[in-house]
């Protein structure tokens, strides 16, 4: 990425305007913005050609399977309360 403020978007989707703009989004990232990165990247990965099906099927599974224990532990400390 170059210092000029053009704007980039990474997979896609997400916006960058500059080189700390980009570091500010690193430096943030909490679980819910790393499983959206995620979850973008998968999709432009897979609709770029660059996963081949089982690649896909693994990373897709993968995500669900990190969403689900999300929830579960949601539900858990909710049910503790």
């Amino acid at each position: 990425m170059s210092t000029e403020t053009k704007e980039t978007k990474l997979f896609g989707i997400i916006p960058i305007t500059s080189d700390k703009h980009f570091e500010v989004i690193c430096d943030t990232l909490n679980k819910d913005s790393a499983l959206y990165v995620l979850i973008q990247c998968s999709s432009y990965a897979h609709y770029s050609g660059l996963l081949s099906l089982a690649e896909s099927e693994l990373l897709s599974k993968s995500i669900r399977k990190i969403s689900e224990n999300d929830i579960k532990q949601n539900e858990d400390s909710s049910d503790i309360s």
